[in-house]
């Protein structure tokens, strides 16, 4: 017989009891998946088929892990990176109702597959659900598992364990709908305010930047605070006061959004860096065929505009 602990629910009868544990924490709605035999810690839990899903609702920081080593999969791309996204605040939910913080609950991104698995579900106390572990998945007692996870409006995941609930709650989870482009992850809405994650942003902003004054402060790659006064402490500082640690993710900085702080009039708001064409496969005979000469050097400056031709490049 399977023994549990206090962060696995066992015997819920309805979706009510989530809405009712997960708004006392402040969450707005809740991704459920019913997960597979094969589910636990060491496996992980596949989630979705990139971050996307995870990081427009929760926060979350983008880095990246050591290059894969793998070589056993027909898709292995040994020697490539794997991209990993960090709940900067993970909890479980215990059945006492007391949360749990993670040690670093996270996506681990396989882009050659592609999917997105969660891992790291231990505690800061060494704690998990007893069904998510290796020894429950390959026991006898195996029980219907479903793992909930709600999203606050700052994006902090609070999470549930569901063992083998009632059949309310199994039939209610059939009739759910799927949450954005995901084809197993059901949506369960805690208030009737569906809050976008601009909204979430905008109240970031509102209690943590607006009408305060900041002195310049960044974060470092572990997450700690350290002084900041260069050129770019606007940006920097903004990010550190919504909880940003700095990265060059292509998925935004937050919820899907992509920060900017400006002084001028001028803001760049993508990488004009091609990436494909004659730029990437001979950069001498791009910049040969679409530069201008300068003394003994190819150079591609100036400003273009729709329609005018610039004196240096010929080009419009």
């Amino acid at each position: 017989m399977a023994i549990f602990n206090h962060l696995d629910y066992q015997g819920l009868i309805s979706s009510k009891e989530i809405v009712s544990r997960l708004s006392e924490h402040g969450c707005d709605l809740a991704l459920i998946k019913k997960l597979p035999k094969n589910a636990n810690d060491k496996n992980q839990v596949y989630f979705h088929h990139d971050a996307s899903l995870l990081n427009s609702v929760f926060d979350m920081s983008f880095s990246e892990r050591v290059e894969s080593t793998s070589q056993t999969k027909r898709a292995s791309a040994p020697g490539k990176p794997i991209t990993q996204a960090v709940f900067n605040e993970f909890y479980w939910l215990s059945s006492d109702g007391t949360l749990h913080k993670t040690k670093k609950c996270k996506a681990i991104v396989y882009h050659q597959y592609p999917e997105a698995r969660l891992s790291g579900f231990q505690t800061e106390q060494g704690e998990m659900p007893q069904s998510m572990s290796v020894e429950f998945t390959k026991s006898e007692d195996l029980l219907p598992r479903y793992l909930v996870i709600g999203a606050t409006q700052k994006g902090i995941a609070i999470a549930m364990m569901l063992v083998d609930p009632a059949e309310e709650f199994r039939n209610e989870f059939i009739d759910l709908p799927l949450f954005g482009s995901s084809k197993i992850c059901k949506r369960l809405s805690i208030n009737e305010l569906d809050i976008s994650g601009s909204e979430k942003l905008r109240k970031i902003l509102t209690d943590s930047v607006a009408g305060k004054t900041l002195k310049g402060c960044r974060f470092d790659k572990t997450g700690e605070t350290i002084p900041f006064t260069s050129t770019q402490v606007h940006g920097y500082t903004l990010e550190h006061a919504c909880g940003i640690i700095p990265n060059a993710d292509q998925d935004g900085d937050i919820f899907g959004i992509e920060l900017k702080c400006f002084t001028t009039k001028k803001l760049s708001l993508i990488t004009t860096e091609p990436d494909g064409g004659l730029y990437k496969e001979d950069f001498a005979e791009f910049m040969k065929t679409y530069g201008y000469l300068k003394g003994d050097d190819y150079r591609l400056t100036g400003l273009h505009r729709v329609n005018n031709t610039n004196s240096k490049t010929n080009l419009t």
